[in-house]
């Protein structure tokens, strides 16, 4: 029941991590995602608002879970975040107005040798000159309070620079082209959401990649890469591993390692002493070790180091982090594989390089929506 869960969240480099927690089990992920300019529910659903894009992304629908708990959740780390910039802007500001205030006095003292002293005339002597003397004061000090609201309007506004860690896939931000000399020649298009999220992905799974933390490098140092969402208890990634393994030849292959199909044994087990692996040869060695005919068969005089259990926790949460992406990417079934450019590769693509070269080198010289609408008329069997 939505009432039996609790939740919390917090800030994970550019992204959102929202955990929730049923009663006293272990709080598990529930969802990550890029954080956007306003969040709100809506019939039960947790809704996104991008400043990129004119559409509302879903970010929750499951009646299992309580939309208007997680957004309060939610909630809670950007206020404290706001705060704590409200706070620095507000020192900011103590500081500049007493600088203005010392700088102002310092001005307006006269030297020694200036001064004449004058009789009082109350007659001629005005205030208007005071107040005069205080006017750059209160202007210096309006001005900073203005610069202070404003830049905490744009805080608040403003997304994030890049996606981390995280896997929310989400429309890719399209920045129009513009020159401050002359007029512009061209001005970008407007990118289809469907591009949109694939350019999105493919920018995510390399960021991911590049951390090297939820992913197990098989082949490095070629021009192009292919990522790989595999299981290790899939009987079909089994049977492609073949294939997968001619593809390291030609290509940088990179394995993301997930638990979605757990056929015939616990699939997290298996990957977490890989991930735990900091030598990543040994690591491509035993996922590739997972995939042969005598795979847990014990070997005699031969044993495994223990994992660590802080390492095997963070290499669990690694893998709960891909299985989320794998969902919310939409992908259908393990092997799922991507090109660098976010197209998925057909099964039987798998055991053709050639063929799966001549598809980059033509989606390569198209525009993205181009390439999107090709896609479509490949007739690939399965």
């Amino acid at each position: 029941m939505p009432s039996a869960n609790t939740y919390s969240a917090f800030h994970c480099n550019d992204s959102i991590v929202v955990l929730h927690q049923h009663g006293q089990d272990t709080p598990q992920t529930l969802t990550i995602f890029r954080e956007p300019q306003r969040l709100a529910t809506h019939e039960g659903k947790l809704i996104a608002f991008y400043t990129f894009s004119n559409e509302a992304v879903t970010l929750l629908d499951d009646p299992q879970h309580d939309a208007g708990a997680v957004l309060n959740a939610i909630a809670l780390p950007l206020k404290k975040r706001s705060n704590a910039a409200l706070s620095r802007y507000l020192k900011y500001l103590a500081c500049a107005a007493g600088g203005a205030l010392l700088a102002s006095a310092m001005w307006y003292q006269p030297s020694p040798e200036e001064f004449v002293p004058v009789a009082f005339n109350p007659a001629t002597e005005s205030v208007a000159p005071r107040a005069a003397d205080s006017d750059p004061i209160a202007r210096a000090a309006a001005a900073e309070l203005q610069n202070m609201q404003s830049t905490m309007q744009d805080n608040r506004n403003a997304l994030p620079a890049s996606p981390s860690a995280a896997l929310q896939p989400a429309p890719s931000e399209v920045r129009p082209v513009s020159s401050s000399v002359g007029p512009a020649a061209h001005t970008a298009p407007e990118v289809a959401p469907e591009t949109a999220a694939r350019l999105q992905m493919a920018e995510v799974l390399k960021r991911n990649a590049d951390r090297g933390m939820f992913t197990i490098t098989l082949s490095a140092g070629h021009e192009r890469t292919l990522y790989a969402f595999l299981d290790p208890t899939c009987s079909v990634c089994r049977a492609m591993e073949p294939a997968i393994e001619r593809l390291t030849q030609e290509y940088n292959v990179i394995v993301f390692p997930v638990s979605v199909v757990n056929d015939g044994g616990n699939a997290v087990e298996k990957i977490v002493p890989l991930l735990c692996q900091k030598d990543a040869t040994k690591r491509a060695a035993g996922w590739q070790a997972l995939f042969r005919a005598d795979a847990g068969m014990p070997v005699p005089g031969s044993s495994s180091a223990p994992v660590d259990p802080e390492c095997g926790k963070a290499a669990e949460a690694a893998v709960a982090v891909n299985d989320l992406g794998f969902r919310q990417f939409g992908f259908e079934g393990t092997p799922w594989v991507l090109t660098d450019t976010g197209f998925r590769l057909s099964t039987g693509l798998l055991a053709e390089p050639a063929k799966i070269d001549l598809f980059l080198k033509t989606t390569d010289q198209m525009q993205p929506e181009q390439a999107d609408r090709f896609l479509k008329t490949v007739n690939t069997q399965e």
